[in-house]
């Protein structure tokens, strides 16, 4: 049942906090986004040498876009943790993430996370020399910098 737990320590089943069987049911059906996800990303990299009329390519923005919507609007959701600015810009934790840091994280969560961040990645590592052909929404292309520097 969604609204009960099972306490670690005691192994006594307790009710779930609201955040978390909020959490629960936005990320029930994500292993399907996922396969999905990794199925997009595929063929969009294979469509760079097996596409001869350029289809894909055609769509290219439209997906693009939508993988790095998507990624955004995902990372919205995590919560941050604390960190400060260390010598030249560069953030550094504070303390390693505490227990209740993880337990706000769906597992699927971040799997959903690391697949887009691998797509996008063979995405713009196969596309990199025509990147510049393809126009991107501002935002878009300002989250793609980390993924050209091999920041991500």
């Amino acid at each position: 049942m969604l609204t009960r737990k099972v306490e670690p320590l005691t192994g006594q089943t307790v009710p779930a906090s609201s955040s978390q069987l909020k959490l629960r049911v936005d990320y029930a059906d994500s292993q399907k986004h996922i396969w999905a996800v990794e199925a997009l990303c595929t063929l969009v990299v294979a469509s760079y040498t097996e596409d001869q009329y350029g289809v894909v390519q055609k769509s290219f923005c439209t997906i693009l876009n939508s993988l790095l919507d998507l990624l955004r609007a995902v990372e919205a959701t995590l919560p941050t943790r604390p960190t400060f600015t260390g010598v030249g810009g560069v953030g550094v934790n504070v303390h390693p993430p505490s227990r209740t840091f993880f337990a706000s994280i769906h597992p699927l969560q971040l799997t959903l996370v690391s697949t887009l961040q691998s797509g996008i990645y063979q995405i713009i590592c196969t596309f990199r020399d025509h990147l510049h052909n393809f126009t991107l929404t501002p935002e878009n292309q300002q989250r793609l910098t980390p993924f050209l520097n091999f920041w991500e």
